[in-house]
């Protein structure tokens, strides 16, 4: 969102803002065998429930983060490997949990 006083906020889940000031944006890595893809995602599992966010295309209790994601939640998509799709900042989720829209 942008004000008219020219502050930009950036809504990152469900009634969560960060003031603009506080992001810094870089380019996502591109993972070997990665292909890029530029859509959104939304997590589609249980009403009430969460997946995890792992730190490759590998869920492992190794690679986990101890992040979810609740159900409902839209997310930037960037890549998908090995049936999972990179949110960036290398997180990546299970793609059988998420409804992929292409920009």
């Amino acid at each position: 969102a942008t004000f008219k006083n020219g502050d930009i906020w950036y809504r990152v889940g469900k009634d969560q803002w960060v003031d603009g000031s506080y992001i810094k944006f870089s380019p996502v890595a591109n993972d070997p065998g990665m292909n890029e893809l530029k859509g959104v995602g939304t997590i589609n599992y249980v009403p009430g429930y969460s997946i995890n966010v792992y730190k490759g295309a590998e869920a492992s209790s190794a690679n986990w983060t101890g992040k979810q994601l609740e159900h409902g939640t839209k997310w930037r998509v960037y890549g998908e490997k090995n049936g999972f799709y990179n949110l960036g900042g290398n997180q990546w989720v299970a793609s059988n949990y998420v409804t992929f829209i292409k920009d």
